[in-house]
């Protein structure tokens, strides 16, 4: 049976929480069946500079995690990252996925 994907969740961590975050979703193999990570930078006003390079720089280093799933499935993974890293440094989103699929 094919999984039907609706939905693309991206999470927006702190490089700090990237292993944390890692082991989570792992560990929530009723809801994730794999994910991509990317790095990332974040700026602007809502990026936190820890780092003096970060500072020197402007822009704080982060993980952009994206998970295909289900809109169902990722609100209840939302949830139970929010209790796990109840962090506001995580940044999530969902976009509406409108298709899937494998070239072979």
């Amino acid at each position: 049976m094919t999984t039907i994907y609706d939905c693309l969740l991206t999470l927006s961590v702190p490089e700090s929480l990237e292993e944390e975050m890692l082991d989570l979703l792992l560990a929530h193999e009723d809801l994730v069946s794999g994910f991509s990570l990317h790095a990332a930078e974040g700026l602007g006003a809502g990026a936190h500079l820890h780092t003096t390079l970060e500072r020197v720089r402007g822009r704080s280093r982060r993980r952009m995690i994206t998970l295909l799933m289900q809109q169902a499935q990722a609100a209840t993974l939302i949830d139970r990252i929010k209790v796990q890293v109840p962090s506001p440094e995580v940044v999530w989103w969902t976009t509406a996925l409108t298709g899937f699929g494998r070239l072979a």
